[in-house]
């Protein structure tokens, strides 16, 4: 009597082809679930942006439960900084100068963030959290990002850091605070 193997064959046959099946599988599942999200136009579409034309922006990176530590640019360059740290707030300010004000404009044309649609949404449903708000004249923008950030607002984000860092960020003397992104997450709605 022959009797039927109480497991696959196959895998037995071929482990590496077995192995190699089972791992493109988990890769898949593991980028469908931490990687692809989906983004959400903006009804109102992109915002008219002039690098040469005053502005402001505001920046948030952070979470939702903790709170976006924050910077913001007003037009004539004066920057207030808000960080979480070490489990307080606190926040500083520095003056960016007419060329680094440029230096931001530029970034912001660059990478395109006034085309960037409303929202970007990855598919974990906790993380990281990002906002940015560009205001020019009477009109502005706003951007969520949740655990999907595109290669633009990544970049930009490293552009102002550096930018920051040439201020003088890393010699500014912080003070306590509270939490400073309310506007910020408002600017959402």
């Amino acid at each position: 009597m022959v009797t039927q193997p109480t497991h696959s064959t196959t895998s037995r046959r071929y482990p590496a082809l077995w192995r190699l099946v089972t791992l493109i599988g988990v890769c898949l599942l593991a980028y469908y679930a931490f990687v692809a999200g989906h983004s959400v136009s903006d009804p109102a579409g992109p915002l008219p942006f002039d690098a040469s034309r005053p502005f402001k922006l505001d920046f948030g990176r952070g979470s939702g439960m903790v709170g976006l530590s924050t910077i913001a640019i007003a037009e004539n360059g004066e920057t207030s900084i808000c960080r979480w740290r070490k489990g307080t707030w606190e926040r500083a300010s520095l003056r960016l100068s007419a060329q680094q004000l440029n230096e931001v404009a530029q970034a912001v044309t660059r990478h395109r963030l006034p085309r960037l649609a409303k929202e970007y949404l990855g598919t974990v449903l906790d993380g990281t959290q990002w906002v940015l708000w560009i205001r020019q004249g009477t009109l502005g923008k706003a951007t969520y990002f949740d655990n999907n950030f595109p290669g633009s607002i990544r970049y930009f984000a490293n552009e102002l850091d550096a930018i920051l860092k040439e201020a003088g960020i890393d010699k500014l003397q912080w003070e306590p605070s509270s939490r400073r992104d309310r506007e910020l997450w408002g600017a959402m709605r």
